[in-house]
């Protein structure tokens, strides 16, 4: 169906894959270095990078250090990666 619309830019689907082609699928987690596009046409896109996670009740707090999530982000461009994003949580 989104192909169909024929908007002229690409579709990314989120750690989708069974996408139909040209479809990008990306990676979203803690770590996504070592992450590869199901198309060697794509790009590698980190699109949602959890510097945390929600807390359960009564857990520990679900948080990386800075210094692990910015080692990380070094190797992810390091290994081509071509866009990053954060996902907030709060």
């Amino acid at each position: 169906m989104a192909l169909s619309q024929n908007i002229g830019v690409p579709w990314i689907m989120c750690q989708q894959w069974d996408k139909p082609d040209p479809v990008i699928n990306t990676c979203n987690g803690f770590y996504c270095d070592d992450f590869t596009p199901s198309s060697s046409k794509s790009p590698k896109i980190w699109t949602e990078n959890w510097p945390g996670w929600f807390k359960t009740f009564g857990d520990v707090d679900p948080h990386r250090p800075v210094e692990d999530v910015t080692y990380d982000i070094a190797r992810f461009f390091q290994k081509s990666g071509s866009v990053h994003n954060y996902y907030i949580v709060s």
